[in-house]
């Protein structure tokens, strides 16, 4: 199942297949959509409200369909803390795979699932952004939006 909404960055399809969100796009050019099923139309809501700064986690159910390494990369990515970045080192070492920062730093390029595995967090070791599928402006707000956030 595919389904597309208007969110307040932008359009977001939602994929799934087998009762698991496999895909978020971004920034989305297709509009084509169906009727959202139950689990799309739950991960919509977590989605707007995430966006909201009314939910810090996610609760869907998720398949990732990559290697085992960046399987494993992903997964750990999800124990970052709302509100908080770790450095591609820092997520190497925490994956198990101290020296493989480069590595993670691809296998974040390579993640279906943004904002419900929240690659945005991860960002280089002297604290600049770095790069991001979907722009270094959306990464940038999306951080900042964690952070601000917290402090109410």
């Amino acid at each position: 199942m595919k389904y597309t909404f208007i969110s307040k960055i932008g359009p977001i399809t939602i994929v799934s297949k087998n009762q698991k969100i496999t895909e978020i796009i971004l920034n989305s050019s297709d509009l084509t959509t169906s009727e959202p099923d139950e689990l799309v139309l739950r991960t919509k809501l977590e989605i707007e409200a995430y966006l909201d700064g009314r939910l810090k986690q996610f609760s869907v159910p998720v398949q990732l369909n990559l290697t085992d390494f960046q399987n494993q990369v992903l997964l750990t990515m999800k124990d970052i803390p709302y509100g908080q970045t770790w450095t591609y080192e820092l997520l190497a070492k925490e994956a198990g795979f101290p020296k493989a920062y480069r590595a993670v730093g691809s296998a974040c390029k390579k993640n279906p699932l943004p904002i419900i595995i929240p690659c945005h967090r991860v960002v280089k070791k002297n604290g600049e952004v770095g790069s991001y599928q979907f722009g270094k402006e959306l990464k940038t707000y999306l951080i900042n939006q964690e952070k601000k956030v917290l402090k109410f």
